[in-house]
């Protein structure tokens, strides 16, 4: 669920469109002051009519409002907002140093509008043709071709292809290192961002000492944006929980909901994603009633601010389930599994692989009450929707080991589960490798799948004492 967050306080900082050279047709003002009172039906209402005034009168000048049209219909109407950029892209021209609207510009929102549909696989294109046409049209010194490295990081990463994802946001990193004055917020953007894919794909140690570097700079700049400072905090916050720091991370984590709150109010949904980072702390260390009352109040903000069915509110209701779940209370949250996995369903395929940790949370509550069948069938279904991922990433590994551990405990298909570990264990070995030496993230690294080895010596042992074949 991360590309979500991710996308949404980008969202938050972006804001709407920048100023526009003077040709363009422009927003009446009445609709920007709509747009500032978060009116966006009103907004989009006032701007669309002043669309069909320009359209009758001068169509070559009516890209800036389309774009416009289509940031007030993005907040509550997707399929509106995707064919108004599909519009803008037609209409818009190519990329110059100052100008807006331009065709990169439509192409960034139609990309935007997809992604935000769960429909990632096509919002690559369009991503990817920004690049193209900004790189053709522009310096590499732009702050325009760096950001379309970011974008395109982001649009690949979605698709579990975080090797290819990576050497798009080192490059975003050396333009600015290059173009931009030493400690340039940028620079602090560039590490963050290249911290939080390391991360993703589960080189913890390899993105803590990013996400510092990008505190230290954002520190120095903290009273500019205390907002970017809150987000490697919360980075850094993560990536410590997985290094099993959690005292580290918890102060952390806590002054990150003190700056969010302080900037956007206590019923905001980046505070919302606050109180989900530091449950993720609480479960981690077995406070689970603690944790699942910060669940409980980010799902309330989350279902206020957005429409029924949105993703967030989705994502909401899995880590809410996965709380009571770890508590036993099986039954309560078996119908919040479900509800989630509808909302995803609903723009997302079945095998996709942001639909693999909802299989395996809904085997996982199968698997509580004693029903067993379903339990496997869910099982299996996740460790399919996770084949893009590398056979290193944990959610890969976890995969194996869930089904494998499951069938095991079931007295099933021994020779499946001594395949299932080893898979399992091929993946743990190239995790290992990664590490330089066999230090205490290492050592963490064994001990967390320790029960992967255990399993495997007793499936081999059971196999091996099974009445031979006549």
């Amino acid at each position: 669920m991360s590309w979500l967050k991710s996308l949404l306080l980008g969202l938050a900082i972006v804001g709407a469109p920048p100023a526009v050279a003077a040709e363009q047709w422009p927003v009446p003002p009445t609709a920007q002051d709509a747009s500032k009172r978060k009116d966006h039906r009103k907004a989009a209402a006032e701007i669309l009519a002043e669309l069909k005034k320009c359209q009758a009168a001068e169509p070559a000048r009516c890209t800036l409002l389309m774009m416009w049209a289509g940031s007030e219909l993005f907040q509550y109407d997707y399929k509106a907002s995707e064919a108004m950029a599909r519009r803008a892209v037609a209409s818009a021209g190519p990329p110059t140093p100052t100008g807006y609207p331009d065709r990169a510009h439509a192409l960034a929102a139609l990309a935007l509008t997809l992604g935000v549909q769960g429909r990632f696989v096509e919002a690559e294109q369009p991503t990817r043709e920004a690049l193209i046409v900004l790189e053709a049209s522009l310096p590499e010194s732009h702050l325009r071709v760096a950001d379309a490295y970011n974008q395109l990081a982001f649009a690949v990463g979605r698709l579990s292809r975080f090797s290819e994802a990576e050497a798009l946001l080192r490059r975003q990193l050396l333009l600015h290192e290059t173009y931009r004055p030493a400690g340039h917020p940028l620079i602090a953007m560039s590490y963050d961002n290249l911290a939080k894919n390391l991360r993703d794909q589960a080189r913890y140690v390899e993105a803590e000492p990013l996400y510092r570097k990008a505190i230290e700079l954002r520190e120095s700049l903290s009273a500019s944006n205390p907002s970017a400072l809150a987000t490697s905090y919360a980075g850094l916050g993560q990536t410590l929980i997985a290094l099993e720091r959690g005292q580290e991370a918890e102060p952390l984590l806590r002054r990150v909901i003190e700056i969010r709150t302080e900037i956007y109010g206590g019923n905001d949904y980046v505070v919302a994603w606050s109180y989900d980072e530091l449950a993720i702390l609480l479960e981690a260390r077995g406070d689970y009633t603690e944790a699942e009352a910060y669940r409980r109040k980010s799902l309330a903000i989350e279902e206020a601010t957005w429409p029924a069915g949105h993703l967030t509110v989705a994502a909401g209701i899995v880590v809410l389930a996965s709380n009571l779940d770890a508590q036993g209370r099986y039954k309560e949250a078996e119908p919040l599994h479900r509800k989630a996995m509808a909302m995803y369903s609903a723009t997302i395929v079945d095998d996709d692989p942001t639909m693999a940790p909802l299989y395996g949370n809904l085997a996982f509550n199968m698997h509580g009450q004693g029903r067993y069948e379903e339990a496997e069938l869910f099982y299996r279904r996740s460790v399919r929707a996770q084949k893009p991922f590398p056979g290193s990433h944990p959610t890969r590994i976890l995969g194996y080991w869930s089904l494998a551990q499951f069938l095991q405990d079931r007295s099933r298909a021994t020779a499946e589960v001594r395949s299932l570990y080893r898979a399992a264990q091929a993946g743990i070995f190239e995790r290992l490798a990664s590490h330089s030496s066999f230090d205490r993230a290492a050592q963490i690294e064994l001990r967390r799948y320790q029960p992967v080895f255990t399993g495997q010596v007793r499936a081999a042992w059971t196999l091996s004492n099974r009445p031979a074949l006549p």
